[in-house]
């Protein structure tokens, strides 16, 4: 199974995101901001899929993808999700990527039904499990 990290500053969206994942299979970690979140992406070898929160204090969910964009070992290492219920933040925060980073990104919005969001973490971590392999 994938590793998966939780990047939202609500601790129990955290929790309840975590306590899901692990119990799907999942290895979780997770950060409570943007710069925490850059900070554990960039420390980590491993694939990783990455569900980023819009927003959060000191370095939101735009300006980290667009840091995360920016960066080609980040950019093609990991995989990102981007989970928000401001819906108004998405169009903004996808034109502002460059377009094939932004076509990258699997979308899913607050709130999600717990099977919904099991099978789109299944399967952007099978694109990331074949990306990766030889």
């Amino acid at each position: 199974m994938a590793h998966v990290l939780v990047v939202d500053d609500d601790a129990a969206i955290r929790e309840t995101l975590r306590l899901l994942l692990e119990t799907g299979g999942y290895t979780v970690s997770e950060s409570a901001d943007g710069l925490a979140g850059l900070a554990a992406l960039r420390v980590t070898s491993t694939p990783t899929v990455a569900i980023i929160d819009l927003m959060m204090p000191r370095m939101d969910g735009p300006a980290l993808l667009r840091v995360i964009a920016g960066d080609p070992i980040l950019r093609t290492r990991h995989a990102y999700i981007l989970l928000t219920a401001n819906t108004a933040l998405i169009l903004p925060t996808i034109e502002s990527l460059p377009q094939d980073f932004a076509q990258s990104l699997t979308l899913l919005h607050k709130p999600y039904e717990s099977d919904l969001l099991l099978l789109i973490v299944d399967q952007v971590a099978q694109k990331l499990t074949e990306h990766v392999s030889p």
